[in-house]
């Protein structure tokens, strides 16, 4: 079982000059929760995550501050609903100058698309991280994450 056959191929990434409005945006629009940072030729600078959001949150916009992840996964809720969120939503407009590059997590661990599944569990065990950028040749060409991997076993493929 190989990482290239059970990776997300299309995946949505930022750039190092992206603002965190504009990925919060994205973890709503696209429902996800890490967006790896590529540079113009593909190649992984980092990776953000809701974990990185969150602590970008509290310290760019001291206005908002969550006790725990789930408590983000809240605010993601009512975002996706667009209710209630006024006063959030203008907190998060003032952290707009806050680039990427500030709060991404650097350097990043990725795998080769030819690793095994098995390969990239460990990794995820070993590093507790849920996701991991896939490379070949130093250019992203996927994404796998836990969901992906235990899709892979439970399929024995």
């Amino acid at each position: 079982m190989l990482v290239k056959d059970h990776m997300t191929k299309k995946v949505i990434t930022a750039e190092p000059e992206e603002n965190l409005g504009s990925i919060i945006r994205k973890f709503v629009k696209y429902d996800i929760s890490g967006i790896p940072v590529v540079d113009d030729k593909k190649k992984v600078l980092g990776i953000v995550t809701e974990t990185d959001v969150v602590k970008a949150i509290d310290v760019f916009t001291p206005k908002i501050h969550f006790d725990t992840e789930t408590s983000f996964a809240l605010v993601l809720a009512f975002l996706k609903k667009g209710k209630g969120m006024k006063p959030f939503k203008e907190e998060v407009r003032r952290g707009e100058s806050v680039k990427v590059r500030e709060f991404m997590t650097s350097p990043v661990r990725t795998i080769d698309s030819h690793k095994t599944v098995l390969e990239a569990a460990q990794m995820m065990n070993n590093y507790g991280i849920n996701r991991i950028p896939v490379v070949e040749r130093e250019k992203l060409v996927g994404i796998i994450a836990r969901a992906d991997v235990i899709r892979a076993f439970g399929s024995g493929q």
